[in-house]
């Protein structure tokens, strides 16, 4: 079984669970708030660097907004 390497869903519970806007986050995080929505969603994959400054900007470890997602490739591909 393949796996992918997601973060949006955990950025986005993890900002949500601070109270965190988008924009807020976007802003300490160097992004555009588009650019985030589409991390969040799953339509964009951040480089390593975009996602170590998202995971600083929510004051986690950067394992704190990884995990690997064994269906997510075949929910993307069904979608």
């Amino acid at each position: 079984m393949s796996h992918t390497i997601t973060i949006g869903p955990a950025i986005r519970a993890i900002r949500r669970s601070q109270g965190v806007t988008q924009l807020d986050l976007a802003d300490r995080a160097g992004v555009s708030g588009p650019y985030l929505t589409n991390i969040e969603s799953g339509v964009k994959q951040p480089s390593f660097d975009t996602a170590l400054r998202i995971a600083h900007a929510l004051g986690v470890p950067p394992e704190a907004i990884t995990y690997s997602c064994p269906t997510c490739r075949a929910e993307r591909s069904a979608a």
